[in-house]
């Protein structure tokens, strides 16, 4: 089971359940109908869901990338994960996370975390309407929405053409069974993953265009 695929599906279990330590803290704000824990915990409560819905996309985005260099490429010595390489895209997805997930927190002009929809729940704040604010927001849609939308759907794009190529040689098809096995597995729980997700980071674009109502 130790395997650098599995490493990386761990690590998104991860930083999914950092976004599950949420659910307590939203039970408790629901029970008193608002921010009930102050401002320090309205930071701490978005600061998990920003971390963990950050380094859960770059995990998703790494594990397309990782699939695609199994399927497409499996003779490649030189595509394959190995330890020292899982190693290193953990690190980075963790990197990727704090990098945006800090700057609302520190509230040096990049945007600041606040109570939102039924001030049971806190995020970014995307209604604010200053410059920098407003790029920062624009930014991180950028970079944590549409370029790992963009990276899955080529690296699976280019997997569901490799496996149709496949299906006429016997020995391919059942040396990789596994391995596309995998990829559909990981393709559902994306597919899961944006589906929860492109509803709130097109309302969060409203807010930054101007449409607040």
């Amino acid at each position: 089971m130790r395997t650098p695929a599995n490493y990386l599906v761990i690590n998104l279990a991860v930083a999914d359940f950092i976004i599950m330590m949420e659910a307590p803290m939203f039970i408790y704000n629901s029970i008193h109908q608002g921010p009930a824990l102050g401002s320090i915990g309205c930071t701490v409560y978005a600061l998990m869901g920003a971390l963990g819905g950050t380094v859960a996309i770059a995990t998703l985005t790494v594990i397309s990338i990782d699939r695609y260099n199994v399927v497409v490429y499996p003779l490649n010595p030189n595509r394959s994960t190995t330890k020292l390489k899982c190693y290193i895209l953990i690190a980075f997805t963790w990197a990727y996370g704090l990098f945006f997930a800090s700057f609302p927190a520190l509230e040096i002009g990049l945007s600041r975390y606040s109570a939102e929809g039924y001030l049971t729940a806190c995020s970014f704040d995307y209604l604010d309407r200053t410059y920098k604010s407003r790029v920062f927001m624009f930014v991180y849609f950028v970079f944590a929405w549409l370029l790992p939308f963009m990276i899955i759907s080529y690296c699976y794009a280019r997997i569901l053409i490799a496996v149709i190529n496949a299906n006429a040689i016997q020995s391919s098809k059942s040396k990789n069974k596994t391995e596309v096995k995998l990829a559909g597995v990981v393709v559902g729980i994306i597919g899961l993953w944006f589906a929860a997700w492109t509803p709130y980071a097109v309302v969060a674009m409203m807010g930054v265009f101007g449409y607040e109502q």
